[in-house]
């Protein structure tokens, strides 16, 4: 419960970041060299010359690492795709579905599939997104207890994910997130880069 409480506590930190003090195209970034500064100047510093490009894209291709708190692969790869379902150009709002595809990297085993819905938040060139994607995980593994029955793993759950993109050209971004699997109760670090269409 706390990790969730900490999920809810950082979403909000970050969408507050963003809010009040909304500047236009900065050159210069933040001087004091402290990493959280640095973050926030990143994404509160708009370029007003993308908002046009990230309002008219309807979708997105990314790839990423992934760290999975607790899992038993700890560090995957990612593949995601999302496409917007509802985008009026009046609002910053947008209502899509969403695919990830997690792979243990070298060997290219599939680790988790997911697919589910996304709501995104449009402020300037940086994109939030909140996900909440029912999710297939292969890689669980069935354990014995003390007995020595087989004790089977549960493959099925939901993920929650909370992800801030910044637009860098027309038609690429990058960006970070986290997340939480339920009901395994796992933190997700992410970091992505991709394109949109």
């Amino acid at each position: 419960m706390n990790k969730i409480r900490s999920f809810v506590l950082l979403g909000a930190l970050c969408v507050s970041a963003l809010i009040p003090g909304v500047s236009r195209a900065q050159t210069n970034g933040p001087a004091d060299g402290n990493f959280f500064s640095s973050v926030t100047g990143y994404f509160t510093s708009f370029n007003t010359n993308l908002e046009a490009d990230v309002s008219a894209a309807r979708g997105q291709l990314w790839t990423g690492a992934d760290s999975l708190q607790g899992g038993n692969v700890p560090l995957a790869n990612s593949l995601g795709l999302s496409y917007n379902i509802y985008q009026p150009s009046n609002s910053p709002v947008r209502i899509g579905f969403e695919s990830v595809t997690r792979n243990s990297g070298v060997a290219g085993t599939i680790v988790s599939e997911q697919l589910g819905p996304d709501l995104k938040l449009i402020v300037h060139d940086v994109t939030i997104t909140l996900a909440a994607d029912p999710f297939y995980d292969f890689a669980a593994q069935d354990t014995l207890n003390a007995k020595g029955k087989t004790v089977r793993a549960s493959r099925i759950g939901a993920e929650v994910d909370l992800r801030l993109q910044k637009q860098l050209t027309a038609h690429t971004f990058a960006g970070t997130g986290i997340g939480v699997q339920i009901p395994k109760n796992r933190q997700i670090f992410q970091i992505f880069a991709g394109f949109t269409f």
